[in-house]
């Protein structure tokens, strides 16, 4: 009778151990981002569009003197918005403030994505997946830019089997996003299945305030006039101006 009781607690310790271990696996992951994340971030990233011929990509950047773990990170940034030709400003240790030009949509998407999409080596941090596409439209006198831009924050919330929150490492997390152009900016569509945050206006810009724990969707619209369909639009003018002063005149 022992001998049946033992195989049956050992039985049910083998059915328990998967969960065991992955609960200990959650508590370690815990204590992890938690140390790493000790402190708070702050993150302002701009698009700003000053033609149809280009603008820049803007990042203020601070974090508290506490997160001593992210100063490779941020050198690491400092490094690559420097490569691309950003005139970065370093005020202290622990704040960053960058400005990278870029001439067409193209070369915006490119810089884009390679300043905020590079992995650092550092394990300490969890990885984030940031992705920005840019599509344009010429419509005659106009020209319309589409932004699509994703940043998967989802490491930054860890849930039990249940779905519930563990922990929000990304409390003292306030990343923003921003687009302006020389007549605003518009919100884009909201596909369903993905998750849009609140948008609201500061000044020309349009904001969003990213929700860690999520992979966050963007979509924003800049219209601008079109120096090419301007220029054709300013020549059939003059042509026809031309025209109607040339038969205005008297004939000999």
């Amino acid at each position: 009778m022992a001998l049946k009781l033992t195989e049956l607690k050992l039985a049910e310790f083998k059915t328990c151990l998967p969960q065991m271990v992955a609960q200990l696996r959650s508590l370690l992951l815990i204590a992890l981002v938690s140390l790493a994340l000790t402190g708070c971030v702050e993150d302002r990233v701009g698009i700003q569009f000053d033609s149809p011929q280009g603008g820049q990509i803007t990042q203020h950047l601070h974090l508290d003197n506490q997160m001593a773990s992210a100063q490779g990170w941020l050198s690491g940034l400092e490094r690559r918005a420097r490569k691309l030709g950003a005139m970065v400003d370093r005020g202290d240790r622990s704040s960053l403030d960058l400005a990278l030009p870029f001439t067409s949509a193209a070369d915006l998407e490119q810089k884009f994505n390679s300043l905020f999409t590079a992995q650092e080596t550092d394990s300490s941090l969890p990885n984030f997946t940031s992705h920005l596409q840019v599509k344009t439209n010429n419509l005659l006198l106009l020209e319309r830019r589409r932004l699509i831009y994703d940043l998967d924050l989802s490491s930054l919330a860890i849930q039990g089997n249940d779905g519930n929150l563990l922990l929000d490492p990304g409390e003292g997390l306030d990343v923003a996003f921003g687009v302006s152009g020389p007549w605003g900016a518009n919100k884009g569509r909201r596909p369903q299945g993905s998750f849009s945050p609140e948008a609201h206006r500061e000044g020309g810009e349009l904001l969003w305030q990213l929700e860690p724990g999520r992979v966050n969707h963007i979509e924003a619209i800049v219209w601008m006039p079109s120096p090419i369909g301007l220029g054709a639009l300013a020549i059939v003018g003059l042509v026809i101006g031309g025209r109607y002063l040339t038969q205005k005149q008297p004939k000999p």
